[in-house]
């Protein structure tokens, strides 16, 4: 493994920690931009980084609910939620953007044929 890689899996370990890409530009001595570059390869492998409130609630955090007997995990923090809204807000544009093209399919059709939609 050359030193590229080397430094491109200590990036990655130290984002999953939580460190910023500025502190691994520093400690590394690269430039900020690989880091992003690095961060933005490990989020299209769907690898999440260990932000302090994002990390898996620990034992000691999920109660168990004497009634029941469930575990109650702690509630999503402003990270997550925020993180969720805009992940929400993109998946919603992605739906309006499909309902535009089949809309416009419709209309196409309907104009090559009257009867398309009729079932026979």
């Amino acid at each position: 493994m050359n030193t590229k890689d080397q430094e491109r899996l200590k990036a990655e370990e130290l984002l999953r920690q939580g460190t910023t890409p500025k502190e691994i530009a520093h400690i590394l001595n690269v430039h900020i931009s690989t880091i992003y570059n690095w961060k933005k390869r490990l989020e299209k492998k769907n690898v999440s980084f260990s932000h302090s409130s994002l990390k898996k609630p620990t034992r000691e955090q999920i109660r168990i609910d004497t009634k029941t007997q469930t575990k109650i995990e702690p509630k999503a923090n402003d990270y997550e939620i925020t993180k969720l809204k805009n992940e929400n807000e993109t998946l919603k544009k992605k739906v309006r953007h499909l309902e535009e093209v089949i809309a416009d399919l419709v209309i196409k059709l309907k104009s090559k044929d009257d009867n398309w939609l009729d079932e026979k």
